[in-house]
């Protein structure tokens, strides 16, 4: 390959933006992730925190045959992995049993002992959803409240396709699950954890608009799916290799046309947030971008920058902090920065190494700016003291403040 200087650089720029209106929760994907050539302004090194393990939340409820909680371990034996709804307890429960049961026996409607506000109601239509991902069947378009004086007193329920159609559907993707995790069914959570967000990443396209785009069967079986179906395969996957996990959702007013999905994830007794659908960019062509792991066991706090947690999520139980970077893929490979200069030397160092993809994120926005807007000279920099061309791609993720260097060395 003929040599290039480092600052001559060939990119295509790809923004891709998507807008969706789901069959129930419609999500609004990371628009800007953008590959681009761009000054840097060098400021002192800031020493990483310190992180505190976070304490696992235990419950203890009664197993007895003929309360609610024991019919219910009767159809969901593995209830205790079901992050919100084995946090249910009361009229509460009691209302969740009897939808459950409602779906699994593809029933056109369910009552319940004790009538709801709207906004129960709702939360236990979210849970069915999120927490539920065995769920095949629903689809929350097809479910309507029915109401009695004043009170939510059950859901009315129709489906797109027959129960035989469904069953057959459920055990394709059951199928399907088990041949994802297979590969990593006896390994230590972090890789397994690894594993299955790269393959779910690169064999499934997002759409937001393909059939069963918002469940399981859309990713494992059809291979197309939006947020919410990337995030209740990641957390269904979890599950099979026992490794803690739960979906949560944001937007705003608990709109489900203007939100977004993602997983929360108990990797060695940190838990940590994940986004699927964040990584799955492509470009025109089809080609996958490079994984960024900007979001991938990270804190709270990029999260919780653009949407607000919906109600269920954080009225009828208790959420984990989510607060610590210990995890996160950078901290552990040593490409987290905390200031520029530090940024810089992360860059150099995998440089020096030959690495051909180089990675950095950065704890903080103006830091990230600073590097990509003098990354040419950088780059020109290291090829100078070093005394070796290279030609490059780089793509940046301003959600995640990550750049990803796809680097050849002449």
């Amino acid at each position: 390959m003929k040599k290039i200087l480092s600052f001559f650089l060939l990119v295509s720029l790809i923004l891709t933006m998507v807008s969706c209106s789901p069959e129930d929760d419609a999500d609004e994907r990371p628009k800007d992730k953008v590959k681009k050539e761009t000054d840097i302004a060098e400021i002192e090194v800031i020493t990483e925190p310190e992180y505190e393990e976070t304490e696992k939340i235990e419950h203890d409820h009664s197993a007895d045959p003929q309360t609610t909680r024991g019919k219910l371990l009767q159809v969901m034996p593995d209830l205790e992995e079901h992050f919100f709804v084995n946090q249910l307890e009361g009229y509460m429960l009691d209302a969740f049993y009897v939808a459950y049961t409602a779906y699994l026996n593809y029933e056109d409607g369910c009552s319940f002992p004790t009538g709801l506000t709207e906004d129960e109601a709702f939360a236990i239509k979210i849970y069915l959803n999120y927490d539920c991902p065995e769920l095949v069947q629903f689809e929350g378009d097809n479910l309507y409240y029915c109401w009695e004086n004043g009170k939510v007193s059950g859901y009315e329920l129709s489906y797109s396709r027959s129960a035989s159609e469904f069953e057959r559907m459920k055990r394709q993707t059951e199928a399907q699950l088990k041949e994802l995790i297979a590969p990593v069914k006896n390994s230590d959570p972090e890789r397994a954890e690894k594993y299955v967000y790269e393959e779910i990443i690169s064999t499934c396209t997002y759409s937001a608009e393909a059939y069963h785009s918002f469940s399981a069967y859309g990713v494992l079986v059809n291979k197309v799916a939006r947020c919410e179906g990337f995030s209740r395969t990641f957390t269904w996957a979890m599950r099979e290799l026992d490794i803690e996990s739960f979906v949560i959702a944001g937007g705003d007013n608990n709109d489900l046309y203007n939100a977004h999905s993602w997983n929360v994830v108990n990797i060695n007794g940190y838990y940590c947030e994940v986004d699927v659908t964040y990584d799955n960019v492509r470009g025109t062509d089809g080609s996958l971008f490079p994984i960024s792991y900007g979001f991938f066991n990270v804190s709270d706090k990029l999260h919780r920058d653009s949407y607000e947690l919906w109600d269920p999520f954080t009225r009828f139980g208790t959420l984990p902090r989510r607060d610590v970077e210990k995890m996160n893929f950078h901290n552990q490979r040593g490409t987290y920065a905390y200031s520029t200069k530090q940024g810089v030397d992360i860059i150099r160092a995998q440089l020096d190494d030959g690495e051909n993809t180089v990675y950095v994120k950065f704890d903080d926005k103006s830091c990230w700016d600073e590097v990509l807007a003098d990354f040419s000279e950088i780059m020109n920099e290291w090829s100078r003291d070093s005394g070796i061309g290279t030609s490059y791609n780089y793509y940046w993720y301003s959600d995640a403040y990550v750049i990803v260097m796809k680097i050849n060395y002449n």
